[in-house]
């Protein structure tokens, strides 16, 4: 019966924590589904620069986009295609329709040399999709070095002509994501609370986005960017 229980509290544990995920990338996969499909009917086959090899967010880009996709990462044991940072890009000028930097900003130490190599490697009318988190606890420790607001990531793309930022969730959204993902911490107690947090706010996922839409953004779980080059 012991072993049992212990079989059903890991599964549960494993479910909450992938609901606490989706909590706190809340719409970034709807913002990023539409731009990917409008670049699609624009671009045939693109070539594509996605900075942090491997996870979802990569996959997820692969079922909507067909395209000449290359991996970077400063990790070799995410098997990237190059190992390599965002802020000292080794390919030429102009060579890229679209770059991908997803939930990677906050790990970049320099972030505006980042945009600068983006900027450069960048084709004339060359798309940046971006997201970062902005209300989140630290993690991938000791590699998480900020937190921008939409303001801050303004003068960081300010080379772009065309910039389009999006709060990616409202006030209650935030809140319950930061008590839900309390799952991943090393206390016991807490991991408990925020595995409870997490099934209550996924089962009440449609009442607090309700509700968030009536109340005004200044906390968000964090912004999505769509930069164009001219």
């Amino acid at each position: 019966m012991n072993k049992l229980v212990r079989i059903f509290i890991r599964q549960l544990f494993f479910i909450t924590l992938k609901a606490s995920k989706r909590l706190s990338r809340n719409n970034l996969e709807s913002f990023l589904m539409d731009d990917l499909i409008s670049i699609a009917k624009k671009n045939k086959n693109p070539k594509v620069l996605f900075v942090g090899s491997g996870g979802a967010l990569e996959e997820f880009v692969k079922k909507i986009l067909e395209c000449n996709l290359v991996t970077i990462d400063v990790d070799h044991k995410r098997k990237p295609d190059y190992v390599m940072s965002i802020t000292d890009l080794k390919f030429e000028e102009e060579e890229f329709d679209l770059v991908l930097l997803l939930e990677v900003l906050e790990h970049v130490d320099q972030p505006f040399n980042a945009s600068s190599e983006i900027f450069r490697v960048l084709k004339p009318k060359g798309i940046l999709l971006l997201s970062t988190p902005f209300t989140f606890g630290i993690h991938d420790a000791p590699y998480d070095f900020w937190r921008f607001t939409k303001y801050g990531l303004k003068k960081i793309f300010y080379r772009f002509d065309q910039l389009n930022i999006n709060e990616r969730s409202g006030f209650l959204l935030t809140i319950s994501t930061l008590f839900s993902r309390l799952i991943i911490c090393k206390n016991p107690l807490q991991r408990l609370i925020g595995c409870f947090f997490s099934i209550l706010f996924f089962v009440l996922y449609p009442l607090i986005k309700t509700l968030d839409n009536f109340l005004p953004k200044p906390i968000t779980t964090g912004y999505y960017l769509k930069a164009e080059k001219k």
